[in-house]
């Protein structure tokens, strides 16, 4: 396989970006343990900062050294902001602390000023990292998993984005536990190695890697843009550097500005995580139902290790001041969100744990939910009665919590439910959620994407497709999800007509749908059905009006050429010809007045032509008498002789009965109606034989356009010609009907209906 030198060249930066976070934690590793310091490891916390020393807790001192909670303010004479101020300053003199000699420490201690001696020398760190044990162990395995995900599926952005957020981890953790300390600040680059691990890599990496792995999630195979990863890297480091420059302008002093490091770093962290939760739900709602899979294991990682550390420490020991684990296994509490979101990249297609993850949640948040009740309505009661009421207290408090369990447990049961399941139980969400996209929907074609969409997320389908047209020969007009072989279908019918098929896949697990699934899907198949015959209206509608304009590009491109090719010049000869004419007058006027009357001739010639052309394109009859005279005269015409293949003696008696006044037609239909009767009326004056004919007009409803003889009828074998083919067309032009039958008393009866547009009320 040839891999793209830019996704070859940016696993190649992920693969040293994990090997440099390894080294940079190893190597303070190593700095300790080789290293002579002082053992003072600082507090971490914000108030250990003061503005002219700092506090430390760790003391590996020999007797009369330092002391834990004594705050160092000078060493060696010379201010502790003074050291901070010179870490980066390679010039400065510490030939005085290079650990050769004791090393004076100024104190404050229970509020007296002494000045202690200290030793640099080499510690043992063993019970400090014994004791955080689990901690080490939560590291290693979120490494270890997210190197292998990512040597599996090296073309997934969430491997990388998880390899991301573990190296920022793996670079801290070894520098946090082990903690700075005084002689760091002192000897400069030791301070700037920690400074780089659990600030530097914490801060840079584990923010991005929490922002990136949701949008990688979210957006599957694709990945995030550039932009958007732009934006996950580039907010939270500037907003980490922007609070770290703007706290340093507003401290009086190096000290309380390092003071102010885990305040800026909180409010950089607390807002990565709710970003991350909010991108983790929206992505959630918006993806397809493979990376909803993905999405969901990392949850229920992430769920899980939260429940844990619920029910296991901060629940307890905010009951009973006691948590049921150690502080220390807290890693080992966190262990499922690492491996939750590695089986999401992995392998999320191989196991059926919708059932089992849904009473897990539905269980593990009703106990959530039991212990958060019980310890407020005792805090509560507690507040009421006092000390004196405790065995009333917890009477109380339970007797509060059995009557909320229940309907805790239901609406936990409906959301979880609703978030594997879809509107299975509630399918008028659905049906609505689909009402209300199509009514949204500006584009026709926008249509059937938001169909299959809509049935994918009522029911959390891994795939629907509609195809539209017969089966076997339908086309797969939208699809949502990866598609499957052999997978069932529904048929789309509306008004008894099959439109195509709704084809399914089934959850992951199931071999079929529910009785409940199914009756959701055929619900959701009928509105299918009624939105896909809407929109094939629409796009016969929309080719009707390309037909028209078609139509009428042609019939001008025939009309320029009829008065380019014919009648120009025939003007042309004409206006040549009156010329010539005019200078003959005197010399003979005999020929000139033979080719004036020529001239005339051909003038008469011309005229008749531009009235051919006139009245195809409308008969002036209509605007001279209106649609009934025009037809009248048309009739007279007729039963005249006047057109060709008619004899007067032979025409039938036509009779024309009309209202009084028609409704103002609109010229199309006007145009139709007219070319109809006139139609019909030549072909029973040329081949019915009848005696009598009677035309009739009404508009009832529309325009009705009736021509009944009492002739000898049309032949049963008989094929339409071009005159009965050109009526049909004329009258369903206009959405119209046109009916030929056997009349009441024999002979043929031509019925044509025009619908008139409604009056604009305004």
């Amino acid at each position: 396989m040839t891999i793209p030198a830019a996704g070859h060249s940016r696993r190649t930066g992920i693969w040293l970006l994990a090997a440099g976070s390894l080294i940079a934690s190893l190597a303070f590793l190593g700095l300790r343990l080789v290293a002579p310091s002082d053992g003072a490891i600082v507090d971490y916390y914000a108030d250990a900062w003061t503005v002219d020393g700092v506090r430390v807790q760790s003391i590996d001192q020999p007797a009369g050294g330092l002391a834990p909670a004594d705050v160092v303010t000078t060493v060696a004479g010379r201010p502790l902001g003074a050291w901070l101020d010179g870490v980066l300053d390679p010039g400065l003199d510490r030939s005085d602390v290079d650990g050769s000699a004791a090393i004076t420490y100024d104190v404050r201690r229970a509020g007296a000023a002494l000045g202690v001696p200290v030793t640099l020398a080499r510690h043992d760190y063993t019970d400090i990292l014994i004791d955080n044990w689990s901690v080490l162990l939560f590291t290693v395995v979120l490494q270890a998993v997210a190197t292998y995900v990512l040597w599996r599926r090296p073309e997934e952005s969430a491997a990388a984005a998880l390899v991301v957020a573990a190296c920022g981890v793996t670079g801290s953790t070894l520098p946090w536990l082990l903690g700075l300390q005084i002689s760091d600040i002192v000897l400069g680059w030791p301070f700037l190695l920690h400074a780089l691990t659990a600030g530097g890599l914490y801060m840079l990496l584990w923010p991005a890697g929490a922002l990136h792995l949701p949008l990688a999630l979210s957006t599957g195979p694709a990945g995030p843009t550039r932009r958007a990863l732009a934006v996950a890297y580039g907010l939270p480091l500037g907003a980490y550097l922007g609070g770290l420059a703007v706290s340093r302008l507003i401290s009086p002093s190096a000290p309380a500005w390092l003071g102010t490091w885990p305040i800026v770093q909180l409010l950089v962290i607390i807002p990565t995580v709710l970003a991350g939760a909010v991108l983790t739900v929206r992505g959630f709602r918006a993806a397809t139902p493979a990376v909803r899979s993905q999405i969901r294991w990392a949850a229920i990682g992430g769920g899980a290790a939260t429940l844990a550390g619920v029910v296991l420490l901060m629940g307890p020991e905010l009951l009973t001041g006691r948590p049921l684990i150690p502080w220390s296994a807290v890693g080992l509490v966190a262990l499922p969100l690492p491996l939750g979101v590695a089986a999401g990249i992995l392998r999320y297609r191989l196991f059926d744990i919708e059932v089992v993850v849904n009473r897990t949640l539905v269980y593990g948040g009703l106990t959530v939910a039991v212990v958060v009740i019980y310890a407020g309505s005792v805090s509560v009661l507690g507040g009421v009665l006092g000390e004196a009421g405790g065995f009333a207290i917890s009477l109380l408090a339970t007797g509060v919590v059995a009557v909320a369990v229940l309907p805790v447990r239901d609406l936990l049961q409906r959301t979880m439910n609703r978030l594997m399941f879809g509107d299975r139980d509630e399918p008028w969400r659905a049906i609505t959620r689909l009402g209300q996209r199509l009514e949204w929907a500006a584009d026709p074609e926008a249509v059937f994407p938001l169909i299959v969409l809509t049935v994918g997320e009522a029911l959390r389908l891994p795939y629907v497709a509609l195809e539209i047209g017969p089966p076997g020969a339908g086309v797969v007009v939208a699809s949502h999800g990866r598609p499957v072989d052999d997978g069932p279908s529904l048929p789309l019918v509306h008004g008894g007509e099959p439109l195509g098929r709704l084809l399914l896949a089934p959850r992951s697990g199931e071999e079929g749908f529910s009785g409940e699934d199914l009756r959701l899907l055929e619900d959701l198949a009928r509105q299918a059905g009624a939105a896909a015959h809407a929109v094939g209206l629409m796009r016969d509608l929309q080719r009707s009006r390309e037909g028209l304009v078609t139509a009428r590009e042609e019939e001008r491109r025939r009309l320029r050429r009829d008065l380019h090719d014919g009648l120009g010049p025939a003007l042309a000869g004409m206006a040549m010809r009156a010329e010539a004419a005019g200078e003959l007058v005197r010399r003979d006027p005999d020929v000139a007045s033979r080719m004036l009357d020529d001239l005339r001739q051909e003038a008469r010639g011309a005229l008749a032509d531009i009235r051919r052309l006139v009245y195809e394109l409308r008969p002036p009859a209509l605007d001279e008498l209106g649609l009934v005279g025009a037809v009248r005269q048309q009739a007279e015409r007729l039963t005249g002789g006047a057109e060709p293949g008619t004899d007067a003696r032979t025409t039938p008696t036509i009779t024309i009965h009309a209202p009084d006044r028609l409704p103002e037609l609109p010229a199309a239909v006007e145009v139709a109606a007219y070319r109809i009767a006139a139609e019909a009326l030549a072909n029973v004056v040329r081949h019915s034989g009848a005696r009598d004919c009677e035309v009739r007009f009404s508009h009832e409803g529309g325009l009705t356009v009736e021509v009944e003889d009492d002739g000898r009828g049309v032949p049963r074998d008989a094929r339409a010609g071009v005159g009965l083919t050109s009526m049909r067309e004329r009258a369903a032009e206009l959405g119209g009907t046109l009916e030929i039958a056997g009349g009441a008393v024999g002979g043929t009866r031509v019925r044509a209906w025009l619908p008139l547009a409604e009056a604009d009320p305004g």
